[in-house]
């Protein structure tokens, strides 16, 4: 029984530190919690905060872009001629086609004039339009 007294002795010392230790930490942490103060009613000699206003601004119309492709139903033989890829030659060639076969309908049907394929066709895709 001798043999356990200091044994124990230390147990109970090492949890009593413990304890301690534990009562300290846990007084120090709630002195660092701030309470949380919340104001209803304006304090004396304090201006009310207003409420913002939502103020509405006309919404302006972003400008659009002018439409720089050219009409092929209603090209001259030198806006066909401006064209990349396009020559007097076939210029002249696609008033004729529009002449005998009427306005083109889309873009697209450019490829049916002779000498215009679908490589040509798709180089001026962005570049001319079949009507307004």
């Amino acid at each position: 029984m001798n043999r356990m007294k200091p044994s124990l002795i230390v147990v109970l010392s090492a949890l009593a530190l413990i304890g301690l230790a534990l009562i300290y930490y846990l007084r120090r942490r709630s002195d660092k919690v701030t309470p949380v103060i919340t104001v209803t009613q304006p304090l004396p000699n304090e201006q009310p905060v207003p409420e913002p206003i939502a103020v509405k601004t006309p919404i302006e119309p972003t400008p659009t872009k002018p439409d720089t492709r050219i009409d092929i139903n209603a090209a001259t033989l030198d806006e066909l001629d401006a064209l990349p890829g396009i020559g007097p030659v076939l210029a002249q060639t696609i008033v004729e086609y529009r002449a005998k076969h009427g306005p083109f309908e889309t873009p697209d049907d450019i490829t049916r004039v002779k000498g215009i394929g679908l490589a040509l066709a798709a180089r001026l895709k962005d570049k001319i339009r079949a009507g307004s």
